[in-house]
């Protein structure tokens, strides 16, 4: 098991919701925005960013 499989999988057990991503899913999403490197895995915690209006 490599060091980023390991983290998401701490993560996970810890209850928070990550999701992996292949290198082809992550290019069409961004569009080639970025550079996408074949060694590297690229995940999404959707609850990352969980704003409301009354801290603006």
């Amino acid at each position: 098991m490599n060091q980023w499989q390991h983290i998401k999988d701490s993560m996970q057990n810890e209850g928070i919701a990550l999701k992996t991503f292949s290198r082809k899913e992550v290019t069409d999403l961004c569009n080639n925005a970025i550079r996408v490197d074949t060694d590297e895995m690229y995940f999404h915690e959707p609850d990352v960013f969980n704003w409301t209006l009354q801290i603006f």
